[in-house]
């Protein structure tokens, strides 16, 4: 990974991170979340996978769309396709 790629890289965590926070504050069966990106394919290839108890309402899947773009912005990172960047998953059992 470039200098600039690892520093790319503890941006999204560190605004992912505050988005981590807030959705637990809010109690509506978040769990965790996660990204992936390819860096040659920047902003674009970046995804996001909010992983909840159950899936969630889609009232709650826009608020949380919201706050992880927001949150991003914030860094100037924009999400050109949230729809396909932003993904909702249920926690399996072990």
């Amino acid at each position: 990974m470039r200098k600039m790629d690892k520093k790319r890289d503890n941006t999204i965590v560190a605004a992912l991170t505050q988005v981590c926070h807030v959705a637990q504050d809010e109690g509506n069966g978040f769990q965790w979340l996660t990204h992936s990106v390819n860096y040659q394919n920047f902003p674009d290839s970046l995804t996001v996978v909010c992983v909840y108890d159950e899936l969630p309402t889609e009232s709650v899947k826009i608020a949380m769309c919201h706050l992880i773009q927001d949150s991003l912005m914030k860094q100037a990172i924009p999400l050109l396709n949230p729809a396909r960047q932003i993904q909702f998953k249920q926690q399996t059992s072990k």
